[in-house]
Parts: C-alpha cells; sequence; structure tokens
C-alpha cells in the first residue's frame, strides 16, 4: 500500500511540473521592461553591414513602454532618440524615432521583439531614409551596473 500511494503522489507531481511547463506566453501583466539594457546589436545601413553595441533605457506603466536609446560607439548614422512601445503576451513591438542628429527624412525605425523575461529580450528591427536604410536584429539584456 505505501508504494501505490508513494507511486500517486509522484505520479501527480510530474503531471503538475509538466502543467507548469507550458508556453512560454504570458499575460501581458507579467512583464515590465524597466531599467537599462545592452543592446548588441547586426545589421546593415545602406547596404553596408555594421555591428554595434548600445544602451536602451526603458519604462513600462501598464502595457506601454517608452524610453530612450543610443550607441556610444555607433557606425550607423544615427546615434540617439526615443523609443515607444506596447508589450502583448511576449512580444513588444516599438518604434525608433531618432534624434541625434536630426533627420531630414522623418524617419522612424519599427520592430518586434520577444521578450524572454523582465531582464531580456531580443528581435528585429528595420526603415530609414532611401539609401540609408537600416535593418539589424538585436538581443538586450538589462544592466545591472
Amino acid at each position: 500500500m505505501k508504494h501505490i500511494v508513494g507511486r500517486m503522489i509522484l505520479a501527480a507531481m510530474a503531471v503538475a511540473m509538466v502543467a507548469g511547463c507550458g508556453s512560454d506566453r504570458k499575460d501581458t501583466d507579467d512583464f515590465a521592461l524597466n531599467g537599462r539594457f545592452t543592446l548588441v546589436m547586426s545589421g546593415s545601413e545602406g547596404g553596408e553591414p555594421f555591428e554595434s553595441v548600445g544602451v536602451m533605457f526603458l519604462s513600462t506603466s501598464g502595457n506601454m513602454v517608452t524610453g530612450n536609446w543610443r550607441f556610444d560607439e555607433a557606425p550607423v548614422s544615427v546615434i540617439s532618440g526615443t523609443v515607444s512601445g506596447q508589450i502583448s503576451g511576449n512580444d513588444f513591438d516599438f518604434a525608433l524615432t531618432p534624434e541625434i542628429p536630426p533627420t531630414n527624412c522623418s524617419t522612424v525605425f519599427v520592430g518586434r521583439a520577444f521578450v524572454r523575461a523582465v531582464t531580456e529580450f531580443s528581435g528585429s528591427y528595420g526603415g530609414g531614409c532611401v539609401g540609408q536604410e537600416v535593418t539589424a536584429s538585436f538581443a538586450a539584456r538589462v544592466d545591472f551596473h
């Protein structure tokens, strides 16, 4: 009898563990992207490849995200601006609006990231002026410094 009860408890624990390991999808309220995130990027601008490291400072209210971004050692022409976006499940849809240097073509870069946790996300973005189009993929991790 002890063996049957023990096996039933183990079986129940196994079912509970499997049920808890389901989809990565979370409710929107599970994620709040707050703080300084380090960005590691690679892509192309105007057909020329680049790799760069930057930072993104984010603040979340509900499912809306705002903040700013910059590249200190950017091989790209736009080095800083603002970010705005929305979190839905694990998706972070955003727009990057450049501010320095000012652009003449009202450039906005749009992208989507997959949020793995409140400390990291990754994805891609693109946009830009004719001849200076940027496409890039990135990984972002919260910077605890």
